[in-house]
């Protein structure tokens, strides 16, 4: 893979990924590792509450893209296992953003300064590497850290193209996308349901694989989209 791994984090308390790592492990203890190649997922929710503690509209993101990975990864027809790693790597996607500035949480404006927008962008590698320093199984991380990944290289923190995308990763990005797209932000208002599969079926080849996306919309189209 390309890059080198970041152990500076950019604001706050944890000014490196070892730091926050011993936090949270010295909080909550042995429970919160998670050495299993299918990790069950209240073991990671611990984190994934501490960033809903800092941001309220990621603890309904965070829920909705684990329940469409999940469902996308049983609409393809894969071993439970991996449906589990899904919805793990679903809910924990965005932990890399407890590292993010207060002026960046706190930031309502639509313009971003040149400083927020690299925190925005280190934030999946923020987060696969805190997970990998608790010793989350390695499938879990590459599905945080590569999510926003996409296949013509336009994506980040990497510019990973195509294949070198793990499926993981791959499938976490199509569920963050639509559920961006079809939930009121700070910048956007929410885009109904049959516009976010038309955007996502512009997206296929270019920026996810269209094998996913055509399964992903076949799925909201039989069973409507996550609830809450």
């Amino acid at each position: 893979m390309k890059g080198n791994a970041v152990t500076e984090t950019a604001c706050g308390p944890f000014r490196s990924v070892g730091r926050m790592a011993s936090t949270f492990t010295s909080l909550y203890g042995p429970d919160l590792r998670i050495p299993s190649p299918s990790p069950p997922l209240r073991q990671g929710l611990t984190l994934a509450g501490l960033l809903a503690a800092q941001d309220a509209y990621h603890q309904g993101h965070g829920r909705r893209v684990a329940a469409y990975a999940e469902r996308l990864g049983r609409r393809l027809g894969l071993p439970e296992a991996e449906v589990e790693i899904l919805r793990l790597a679903g809910r924990l996607h965005d932990i890399g953003k407890i590292a993010f500035s207060r002026d960046l949480l706190c930031n309502r404006r639509r313009r971003l300064s040149p400083a927020m927008v690299e925190e925005i962008r280190r934030h999946p590698l923020w987060g696969g590497e805190l997970l990998r320093a608790i010793e989350v199984a390695d499938a879990v991380v590459d599905g945080v850290r590569f999510h926003h990944e996409r296949r013509d290289g336009s994506g980040y923190p990497y510019g990973l193209h195509g294949e070198e995308i793990p499926q993981t990763a791959a499938v976490i990005g199509i569920a963050d996308c639509f559920d961006a797209l079809t939930t009121d932000r700070s910048y956007q208002k929410a885009r109904s349901i049959e516009e976010a599969l038309a955007l996502l079926a512009g997206f296929a080849g270019r920026s996810f694989d269209p094998r996913l996306v055509e399964a992903f919309r076949r799925e909201i189209r039989d069973h409507g989209p996550a609830a809450g």
